[in-house]
């Protein structure tokens, strides 16, 4: 068994240069201000359970992992700020977006010799569609963004051999 906890309160710790969304308007980030795609919380856990089968010298095997992304902002400001004063406009910032939480399971079981090895996986085993980043992109796209999704459940057999 493993399992491993993070939390990172990242947020600025002054002022940062202007970021120039405009000759008026900037996407800057202010004291205080969360540091953009990094979630307070994160977490991990993973299970192997092995155990020898009564012939021909097989171990059978059952792994689970889990991990767990907190939400977090994909910019550091709601609004864009006046250039001059660093102070919040009316304006939407249309980088600022706040990506929820998930988490993702995954299983695998099997079995495994000397020098071979064959399991059955499932990936994202729930099917979860997470959102692991959200993307706005309005010079090449006319819609409002594009989101990076996790990948969907994955069913799978994996061989291998050692020579």
């Amino acid at each position: 068994m493993t399992a491993a906890v993070s939390y990172v309160n990242a947020e600025l710790d002054a002022d940062a240069p202007p970021n120039r969304a405009s000759s008026t308007l900037s996407r800057s980030g202010l004291k205080g201000d969360p540091i953009p795609n990094v979630p307070d919380w994160t977490f991990n856990a993973s299970m192997e359970y092995g155990h020898r089968l009564p012939w021909m010298g097989l171990r059978g095997y059952v792994y689970l992992n889990v991990n767990y992304i907190g939400d977090h902002v994909a910019d550091f400001n709601k609004f864009l700020l006046d250039i001059n004063t660093l102070e919040p406009t009316t304006r939407p910032n249309a980088y600022f977006n706040r990506q929820g939480d998930y988490a993702i399971v995954d299983l695998r079981a099997g079995v495994e010799a000397d020098n071979w090895e064959v399991s059955l996986f499932v990936e994202n085993v729930f099917d979860e569609r997470a959102i692991t980043h959200i993307f706005e992109d309005g010079t090449f796209r006319l819609d409002p963004g594009q989101n990076f999704l996790e990948k969907p459940r994955t069913l799978g057999v994996m061989l291998s051999k050692d020579f």
